[in-house]
């Protein structure tokens, strides 16, 4: 008993010590980490930390001036410091604040800023990262009047101020398919890549009006933007990878020469490839096709994947075939073509359960195509009698198992 007794006091005192050494097992008190704040005069006076999340409440006061330089370099040393302190933690949130009253917040993923602690990431990479929240009170939510202006298929919205400047977002983007807008391009140094914006983010929401309600076109998607006012930051809610979030950006003006100089690079950059590549592909120069799909990658993922796919196929490289298709598929399974030349692959690298569910799935689009509809009816059949006949096989050996046994 008493042995067991030692056993017990020793295994708390050793829980206890890891509990203790925990960073974010420390004392609710942290008044050590406020004062290394003041010495570096950033005006952190409040650390709570609540399951995963990290929150530093930076408060200014009303006549403090606030330089943009200097702000820039406190929340990367905040949030260094934070990350350092609490390493297992999820989220660092940076709460401004103007007497008392939050302003906006910002927040990293610490895996973000511990990458930049060991020099994977740059500094501005950890900003770009970031996902701003502003604090609005109902009618600032509610947004002001924008002006007017026009807006290409695969351009960003524009607003134009009337004096020879555009508002500026920095963006390309493209419809693709079932009202859904993707970025295809961001513009070095915009506000779009300062708030992280990547390729192949797809818009859900602007300013509160949901994508899918405005069409699946840009022309719809930019006219909506143009009308956005350029004096407050705007909310774009973003989709990348399955996972949804808000930033907020402010679009800039720049002179109207500037503006259509990037429309003009742009429209040069996004067209030239991929239309290539359907154009060789239109011809059967797969070959040909497969290295300005490849160049095309980046900016139309979806549709490049599925040249690819479609190329390899033709070409009997059945494998890389299947990769890539199923890349476009993962992007867009609503697109017929994608289905179809999914199912085609498993069924002649004989993935039968697969190939049988893909064709269904083709039929089940209830599209126009006739010819291609018969061919998926009739590869189910030969695949179920394919199945039935190994099935048959299969039973005959394990009867002939088990009589051989029995002898």
């Amino acid at each position: 008993m008493i042995f067991f007794l030692r056993k017990v006091i020793w295994a708390s005192v050793f829980l206890c010590l890891i509990f203790i050494s925990s960073p974010e097992a420390f004392s609710k008190d942290y008044s050590k980490l406020l004062k290394f704040f003041e010495s570096r005069s950033i005006p952190v006076d409040e650390i709570k930390v609540e399951e995963k999340v990290v929150l530093a409440r930076i408060n200014y006061g009303m006549d403090d001036e606030i330089d943009e330089e200097k702000t820039e370099k406190d929340i990367i040393a905040v949030s260094k410091k934070l990350v350092q302190e609490f390493s297992r933690s999820e989220t660092i949130r940076l709460q401004y604040c103007v007497e008392g009253e939050e302003i906006y917040t910002l927040d990293f993923l610490t895996k973000d800023v511990k990458d930049g602690l060991k020099g994977k990431k740059t500094e501005k990479d950890i900003l770009g990262a970031m996902v701003i929240n502003m604090a609005q009170g109902e009618e600032e939510a509610k947004g002001g009047e924008g002006g007017s202006s026009q807006v290409g298929n695969e351009r960003q919205g524009n607003l134009d101020s009337g004096d020879g400047k555009r508002a500026w977002l920095g963006v390309s983007f493209v419809s693709s398919g079932e009202k859904e807008i993707r970025i295809v391009s961001v513009a070095d140094d915009s506000p779009a890549e300062h708030a992280g914006l990547r390729i192949g983010d797809r818009i859900v929401q602007i300013d509160g009006q949901a994508i899918r309600d405005l069409g699946n076109d840009g022309q719809t998607v930019g006219t909506f933007i143009q009308k956005l006012p350029t004096d407050r930051p705007v909310q774009v809610n973003i989709e990348r990878e399955n996972r949804q979030f808000d930033v907020w950006i402010k679009l800039k003006e720049i002179e109207r020469e500037e503006f259509d100089k990037f429309l003009q690079d742009q429209a040069k950059t996004l067209s030239s490839d991929l239309t290539e590549g359907k154009r060789l592909l239109g011809q059967n120069k797969f070959a040909e096709a497969v290295e300005s799909f490849k160049k095309s990658l980046k900016l139309y993922p979806m549709e490049s994947y599925q040249g690819l796919g479609i190329c390899y196929y033709h070409m009997k490289m059945y494998k890389e075939a299947r990769e890539n298709i199923e890349k476009a598929y993962r992007l867009d399974k609503k697109v017929p073509v994608n289905v179809i030349y999914t199912a085609a692959c498993r069924d002649i690298l004989g993935k039968t359960n697969t190939a049988i569910y893909h064709y269904k799935e083709y039929l089940e689009m209830n599209h126009d195509n006739v010819e291609m509809n018969e061919f998926a009816k009739k590869r189910i059949e030969a695949l179920k009698a394919r199945k039935r006949k190994k099935t048959s096989e299969s039973f005959v050996k394990l009867l002939d198992a088990i009589i051989k046994e029995i002898k």
